[in-house]
């Protein structure tokens, strides 16, 4: 009887546990095609399109121009299409100086997002003198990649960018600038062995690794516990991206980094936690590194929210390492 019953208990609990997988591969695989796919950026996408009749309009009336995104539709910029070293297609919009200039920005877009929406940064640059470059990251905008690389496989494709610029202007000056995901992208590429022209790096809302921020949406917007969900949603992602989310890790990259970086956060942001910058900041292995947490700031907020402490802060950093009118 002792036999039976342990038989019944075993295939009950094997039942249980095979329903919970199957239930845990399934909801992991809903929420890779929603927040790792192209397909899922397209529908999550926010920001601002215009006509061809506002952009004649707010042309001619520029002192109209109430929003940056609508500044970036308003100035002319350059569609740019480059092989990578992995032989995929790279989409860029670049927007060159109006003079003569060595100073580039690479403003880098977060996840769900687009160039236009780096529109406020690029803006300042710009109007500096600089020239500005702004990707399109895996599985956003233009992008051919089917899947989100989460700033991990995509800090490649960011190197490329610098080897195409340093190639053409080999007096060029670089600084890298990202925002959330666009953070850890800049955060993954300065953990590589890079050319002399990448001068500094400004960190906006970045996260440690892709695994706690998961870990930490399961458990703070969606309020399940990380397991068994976060293991298999490593194991999706390897499947369908190529990738490990366990090693995505931009706190890792930054502790073999010699490029100057800027960390900035918002205290109120509500998807990565602000205490992630100062991890960030501790773990950061450059010797010129610095950090402000931004009041009343939400996710990606660092820079709109207070203006004149962010931009301030920004170029003083910036500035001791280029020539911010150069």
């Amino acid at each position: 009887m002792a036999n039976v019953t342990a038989k019944k208990i075993l295939k009950s609990t094997a039942i249980t546990a095979a329903a919970v997988g199957g239930a845990s591969f399934a909801f992991c695989e809903l929420a890779f095609e929603i927040a790792m796919t192209s397909r899922g950026m397209k529908r999550r996408l926010n920001t601002i399109n215009i006509e061809p009749a506002e952009r004649d309009y707010y042309r001619a009336h520029p002192d109209q121009i109430n929003d940056d995104r609508i500044w970036y539709d308003c100035t002319d910029h350059e569609d740019l299409r480059l092989v990578s070293s992995h032989g995929e297609n790279l989409f860029a919009d670049y927007l060159p100086s109006t003079r003569e200039s060595h100073n580039y920005a690479f403003c880098i877009h977060g996840w769900t997002s687009c160039p236009k929406n780096m529109s406020y940064q690029a803006k300042h640059y710009y109007e500096l003198g600089w020239n500005v470059l702004l990707p399109h990251m895996k599985g956003h905008g233009k992008s051919e990649e089917k899947v989100v690389g989460m700033g991990w496989p995509d800090r490649f494709d960011v190197i490329d960018w610098i080897t195409y610029f340093v190639d053409r202007d080999p007096d060029a000056k670089i600084l890298l600038i990202g925002s959330s995901m666009g953070s850890a992208t800049v955060m993954n590429v300065t953990g590589e062995r890079l050319p002399d022209n990448v001068k500094v790096a400004i960190s906006d809302c970045g996260f440690t690794t892709a695994w706690d921020i998961f870990t930490n949406t399961l458990k703070e917007r969606i309020h399940l516990p990380a397991e068994p969900l976060m293991s298999t949603m490593r194991l999706v992602t390897r499947l369908h991206a190529g990738f490990d989310i366990k090693k995505a890790n931009p706190i890792d990259q930054i502790k073999k980094s010699k490029t100057p970086t800027m960390f900035f956060h918002g205290e109120e942001d509500n998807f990565i936690p602000c205490r992630m910058m100062y991890e960030l900041y501790e773990a950061e292995a450059c010797e010129d590194k610095e950090c402000l947490a931004i009041p009343d700031a939400d996710h990606t907020e660092a820079c709109t929210a207070h203006p004149e402490m962010f931009w301030p802060a920004a170029d003083s950093f910036v500035s001791k390492f280029m020539d911010l009118n150069g």
